[in-house]
């Protein structure tokens, strides 16, 4: 999964280095070590051992769904991750332009999509790695 992001991310780069669309390119380049160094930093997490803070909740919906089935919980927690980014957007654009007359045109452009998608990715896979790391040290415990 996070080798499929950083493919994307570096094909992407790529793409715009070739069409010599520099301030796009280092958008992106910008964008990608983000993603590196927190996908480091979750490995770093996943890997050493010992005790640390734990951010899931047991008992919760999202706990209940992780359970029951992992496709649900990775579609679910990225939607709500994709939303949130995109209330916050509205929000600021409608306080920028002060109408919500012809909001919905500057959505559909192919860069706020390929970013909302990443919104989507970023949120499961912070979701899916909080979970899997207290369930791997679960079972370390016992």
């Amino acid at each position: 999964m996070c080798f499929c992001v950083l493919l994307f991310i570096g094909s992407l780069a790529l793409l715009k280095w070739y069409e010599q669309d520099m301030d796009a390119f280092i958008g992106i380049l910008f964008a990608g070590s983000l993603v590196l160094l927190y996908m480091v930093w979750s490995a770093y997490r996943y890997f050493r051992p010992g005790l640390e803070t734990r951010t899931v909740m047991l008992g919760g919906w999202t706990h209940r769904l992780y359970l029951r089935s992992r496709p649900l919980f990775l579609l679910c927690t990225g939607s709500i991750s994709a939303v949130v980014v995109l209330v916050v957007k509205l929000l600021f654009d409608w306080m920028e332009k002060g109408s919500v007359e012809g909001l919905w045109a500057d959505y559909f452009d192919v860069k706020f999509l390929v970013f909302l998608a990443f919104c989507f990715v970023a949120g499961a896979a912070k979701s899916y790695g909080e979970f899997a790391s207290y369930y791997k040290w679960l079972r370390t415990q016992k």
